[in-house]
């Protein structure tokens, strides 16, 4: 939490208003499916989701203490059970990513309801 604090405080140095997210979740059978290096982890009965939920409460917490908006990802990406969870496990996949783009674009608008922001962006090619 330390160096989080140190980053809200340049930012609120520089004029300027920090916003967090929490993190997204895990999704424990994709993750241990795509990472066999990490069986070990099963066995020792150790919860990635809940390991990895745990830095997202520190946000949480440090953003309490220090009076900073939190972006509640966490809780839209849990609402889709996986579904927004990439093959690894670890990272959202393009769903994810639209949950999380929503969630953040709906927060700021509340706290600029006259912000303009572009629905959605022109598709680029892909290679």
């Amino acid at each position: 939490g330390v160096y989080l604090k140190h980053i809200i405080s340049a930012f609120r140095r520089n004029g300027q208003t920090p916003l967090l997210c929490n993190l997204q979740p895990l999704d424990n059978e994709k993750f241990f499916a795509a990472h066999a290096e990490y069986q070990s982890l099963q066995v020792m009965k150790l919860d990635p989701h809940a390991w990895h939920g745990s830095y997202s409460d520190q946000i949480e917490v440090v953003a309490r203490e220090l009076q900073v908006r939190v972006v509640d990802i966490r809780s839209a990406l849990e609402r889709e059970a996986g579904a927004a969870t990439a093959s690894d496990g670890l990272h959202p996949n393009d769903h994810g990513h639209e949950i999380i783009a929503t969630t953040i674009l709906d927060s700021l608008r509340t706290l600029d309801p006259a912000l303009k922001i572009h629905e959605r962006l022109p598709q680029t090619r892909k290679l």
